[in-house]
């Protein structure tokens, strides 16, 4: 039924069986990029909102940019969290694999007799790993917290103003209402500028019912029953209420959320699907 992502849950299909489902109970989480617009005018940079809309807006441009605000405030020849501006901050390194579909680079895809094969291995990905390597030998580009779970520390730095851009899942931006804070809201960049559309990727979960369920049918009958009422109830709440209402603060802010949601393919586990 039409409630279902059928394209998702074919592109997750191992031969005759679906391990998993995908419908609209289970809300969409694409990890976007946030930006400090205060610094944006304080460093005299492009505007991530105008890079977007000229399709300008790359890997390349978004590591230029994060390299030029980093500054080492207490000259201690570090990069800690307490004291310094940061070029990208995040809380872990699952938010860089986004950059793998942004720039339009699958990890597998299925060839021509429907066998999933793996195609990470490529000049992209290559080039991918070693512009962040290039930037990561310069302190106070990249900044994680890798062991601070659910940004703990990353919406610290990011909220006080010290970092110009921070990877966020959508349902974490709550977490910047608790600062005095202006920023907007962008997709992941694309690899250059010839790449036709930007991409982000979808982080929401899945449905997945245990073998061991005793009732089948009741199990089924409430699943669809959920899924059908999510279209006109779930998905509106959230995108129009929460998304929009609450955790945006400008108009070109929700514009963003329209490419990331309406305009783009948001990828599920490798796989395309237009939302329309």
């Amino acid at each position: 039924a039409e409630w279902w992502d059928l394209e998702d849950m074919e592109s997750l299909r191992l031969g005759k069986i679906y391990p998993y489902g995908r419908s609209d109970f289970v809300i969409s989480a694409p990890h976007v990029v946030t930006f400090n617009k205060t610094m944006i005018d304080d460093f005299n940079l492009d505007s991530p909102y105008d890079l977007v809309n000229s399709h300008t807006w790359t890997l390349d441009k978004m590591l230029t940019m994060a390299t030029a605000v980093v500054s080492d405030v207490n000259h201690d020849e570090e990069f800690s969290g307490d004291d310094d501006v940061f070029g990208i901050c995040t809380s872990e390194v699952s938010k860089f694999n986004s950059f793998l579909t942004s720039c339009n680079q699958p990890v597998s895809r299925k060839n021509y007799d429907g066998r999933l094969e793996i195609v990470v291995k490529s000049e992209k990905t290559v080039k991918i790993v070693e512009m962040f390597a290039d930037v990561s030998l310069i302190g106070g580009v990249i900044h994680i917290d890798a062991l601070e779970m659910y940004a703990k520390h990353m919406d610290k730095i990011f909220g006080e103003g010290r970092g110009l851009f921070a990877l966020y899942d959508l349902s974490f931006l709550e977490l910047l209402r608790n600062y005095d804070i202006n920023y907007g809201i962008v997709p992941y960049p694309k690899f250059d500028v010839d790449q036709q559309e930007y991409r982000s990727q979808d982080w929401g979960p899945m449905w997945a019912v245990p073998a061991a369920i005793k009732n089948p049918e009741l199990v089924g009958s409430v699943v669809e029953l959920y899924s059908y009422f999510s279209t006109d109830t779930i998905v509106p709440a959230y995108y129009d209420k929460v998304l929009e209402g609450k955790l945006s603060q400008d108009l070109e802010s929700r514009k963003m959320l329209h490419i990331i949601f309406g305009l783009i393919r948001l990828v599920a586990c490798g796989e395309n699907r237009q939302i329309e």
